[in-house]
């Protein structure tokens, strides 16, 4: 919300929902995919890559390029996630 909203003040006690994915993401020790909008213009790129970034192996990263937020899930990204779900 800081991000979208930076004009707003205190906005973060204004959110009820906490995303502290990096909280916990090392505590996952299954298998994962993180697929992310090269031009995503909700999360910035660079979080998903952060949140790769923490998390413990086995994990597979896969930016899709020229895609946005809403546009993400093209065939590359459907190909790309048949290909994880066949190595598990």
């Amino acid at each position: 919300a800081r991000q979208h909203y930076p004009f707003i003040p205190f906005i973060n006690l204004l959110m009820r929902d906490k995303y502290e994915s990096l909280k916990y993401i090392g505590d996952i020790k299954l298998p994962k995919l993180f697929i992310i909008a090269e031009r995503d213009e909700v999360i910035p790129p660079d979080l998903g890559v952060n949140l790769y970034d923490e998390a413990l192996a086995p994990k597979y990263l896969e930016v899709i390029d020229d895609a946005g937020h809403n546009t993400v899930y093209t065939d590359t990204a459907i190909n790309k996630i048949t290909t994880f779900i066949e190595r598990l």
